[in-house]
């Protein structure tokens, strides 16, 4: 009985390590797109070689980010950001498989057009009416100052 116990938490154990390893290569993954030198291509990354598919990894197109994302008490995941798509992807690690699960995929584009969406009181209108009537009058903005050339 005590061996199954030790069995089952030795493979809990190596099974977040998986996890703990799988984020941290994901975060490596992410360093390395975010100081890659600009201009610097190779043949494997140069937009010939792959079809034209993909642009040359450059400092300006540094687009996608990676982050480790907390899901639950004991449920980690990651989080794929493309900021020049406008998407984002989460991805839930399974312990049990030692995989990722897509658990979510988002086009975000049109969410951020939105400005006063599922919102309860104070609004965002509410909330700058509250603080322009706290603010002193700006002097250029009611009382516009007379032309002096007019005189």
């Amino acid at each position: 009985m005590n061996n199954s116990l030790r069995a089952n938490d030795s493979s809990r154990a190596s099974r977040f390590h998986a996890a703990l390893w799988l984020i941290g290569l994901a975060l490596l993954i992410n360093a390395v797109v975010l100081a890659w030198p600009k201009g610097y291509q190779t043949n494997m990354f140069s937009g010939q070689a792959l079809g034209a598919a993909f642009p040359a990894p450059t400092a300006s197109n540094h687009s996608t980010y990676v982050l480790p994302l907390r899901l639950g008490d004991k449920s980690w995941g990651l989080v794929l950001v493309d900021r020049r798509q406008r998407v984002f992807c989460v991805y839930r690690f399974l312990e049990s498989a030692s995989r990722l699960r897509l658990v979510a995929a988002r086009d975000y584009r049109y969410d951020l057009r939105l400005h006063d969406y599922n919102n309860t009181a104070p609004t965002p209108a509410q909330v700058k009416a509250m603080v322009s009537s706290m603010l002193p009058p700006r002097p250029g903005k009611k009382n516009p100052p007379k032309n002096p050339a007019g005189k």
